[in-house]
């Protein structure tokens, strides 16, 4: 190993006498030497390695300027690397020339630099997860501490170190670019490459499916059918595209979702399996559909007064275990925090409003769609119902008996952070049918919110309230077709 200097700085300084962070102080001279010796090994590296990961604070003041030399495409060699350092006042924080010398004739070749790197990388994870343990300890002992938060805080960042190798820097325009056109072309060659698809035909021609990084929120007056919408969803994604998907149901439980899912599936009126009135049909269709069911990859926790810190923890553990490629939380304002629990919630409107960010961010860190189902409020109901007199029902100042986005319930922060907002309107449900007029069996799906193609448009589709089951409609199959 080369003499180090006389002082030393350490990024992560020894917790004790008696015990040294993981390091490899070896390694990273060995590194260096063949990113100074071979500037091709620096080409092999530079994805997986980033300054904070040497334990010596010299070492990555050393690597700092080989990253600014290769930023601007200018030679690294041992005159170079002085110079940059040089100019940043730090050469002397380094051990001089001299020290940079060593590093250089340290190496023959730079064959290695691939396994130099690799131990640098696993010592700086040792040190991050021992890091992530101290923090927990000290948060624990504070009078104050937040269990919750104190675990989240450390789940991110095990979540992030077991990610490392899927998360890049900056990149050149070109990169995402090249990405961008293949999976365009691909795209063109095969619909299902493009996203989560709902197989609603005409809403994923308007969306293209439901893209990574994006959240949905689905929303309607209750018992219209959200949730409904959104378990359609799951089912048709894991059936047809053998998608994984994570269901939270924080209203219903797993087994009310089950039998729901069940029916859908099998076409059979839920009252008939409450009655046990099925005829020979039904129980073929039944048991044809618990059979698809059960291999399907979906994975459903229906626990009661989940917070947002365990959403985000069990989200990520589920993406570790399972690679799901949905997730549903069902619904946002029930959602519950440790300030609600205690009773020192000053604002649920703001508190809504956090719950939203978080799971707009959670959909960014796990790289999915995140559908969140929601609620519009009352008052837009009312105002789509009470018209001028003598006027028609739905005929209010606003022109229109359609949910708008402003009517989803504490809604300022949610329509901000959504990327693709869809309200249901169904009209024989709310009452907007005259007397007399046949049963209209179609729903609406407004999609009133698309950050990255169009909007405002209206989607039909077919509704079979028998069996709570979505469906595409077109002109040739009324909705009510067997």
């Amino acid at each position: 190993m080369i003499a180090l200097p006389q002082f030393l700085l350490y990024n992560n300084p020894p917790m004790s006498e008696e015990r040294i962070p993981p390091q490899n102080i070896e390694a990273e001279q060995s590194l260096l030497g063949c990113l100074l010796h071979d500037s091709a090994a620096v080409v092999r590296v530079m994805d997986r390695i980033r300054p904070e990961f040497f334990y010596l604070s010299a070492h990555t003041y050393i690597f700092q300027a080989i990253q600014d030399l290769t930023t601007q495409n200018k030679a690294i060699d041992l005159v170079t690397v002085a110079e940059n350092l040089k100019q940043k006042d730090q050469i002397d924080q380094i051990g001089g020339r001299d020290y940079l010398a060593g590093l250089d004739n340290s190496v023959i070749s730079s064959a290695h630099a691939e396994e130099y790197a690799e131990i640098v990388e696993r010592n700086y994870v040792l040190r991050s997860i021992i890091g992530a343990a101290q923090d927990m300890t000290l948060g624990a002992y504070q009078p104050d501490g937040d269990p919750d938060n104190i675990v989240n805080d450390a789940q991110k960042i095990i979540f992030e170190l077991a990610q490392r190798k899927m998360r890049q820097g900056f990149v050149p325009l070109s990169v995402p670019l090249g990405n961008a056109y293949d999976n365009m072309h691909n795209a063109s060659l095969s619909l299902d490459q493009q996203g989560i698809m709902t197989q609603f035909k005409d809403l994923d021609h308007v969306l293209g499916g439901f893209q990574n990084a994006n959240m949905i929120v689905i929303a309607a007056r209750p018992s219209v059918g959200k949730t409904t919408f959104a378990m359609n969803i799951a089912v048709n994604a894991a059936l047809k595209q053998k998608a994984p998907i994570g269901i939270f149901s924080l209203e219903m439980t797993g087994e009310e979702l089950a039998q729901r899912m069940l029916c859908t599936e099998a076409e059979v009126n839920s009252h008939k399996i409450k009655t046990n009135n099925l005829n020979e049909k039904e129980q073929i269709r039944l048991s044809k559909a618990f059979a698809q069911l059960s291999a399907a990859p979906i994975f459903l926790d229906a626990s009661f007064e989940m917070s947002i810190v365990e959403i985000q923890a069990k989200a990520r553990k589920l993406k570790a275990e399972h690679n799901i490629k949905l997730l549903i939380v069902d619904f946002l304002t029930m959602i519950t925090s440790s300030d609600m629990q205690r009773g020192r919630v000053n604002s649920r409107y703001l508190e809504i409003s956090g719950f939203a960010r978080s799971l707009k961010a959670l959909s960014k860190e796990l790289n999915i769609p995140i559908i969140v189902i929601s609620q519009l409020n009352r008052e837009g109901e009312r105002q789509q119902k009470s018209g001028p007199p003598g006027s028609a029902p739905g005929s209010s100042g606003r022109g229109s008996r359609l949910p708008r986005m402003s009517d989803l319930r504490e809604s300022g922060e949610i329509e901000q952070v959504a990327d693709v907002v869809l309200l249901i309107h169904r009209e024989s449900y709310q009452g907007y049918l005259s007397d007399g007029a046949e049963e209209d069996k179609t729903a609406q799906i407004i999609i009133a919110k698309n950050r990255n193609g169009p909007a405002s448009k209206t989607i039909t589709l077919a509704f079979h309230e028998e069996y709570t089951k979505f469906d595409n409609w077109t002109n040739e199959r009324p909705p009510d077709a067997a």
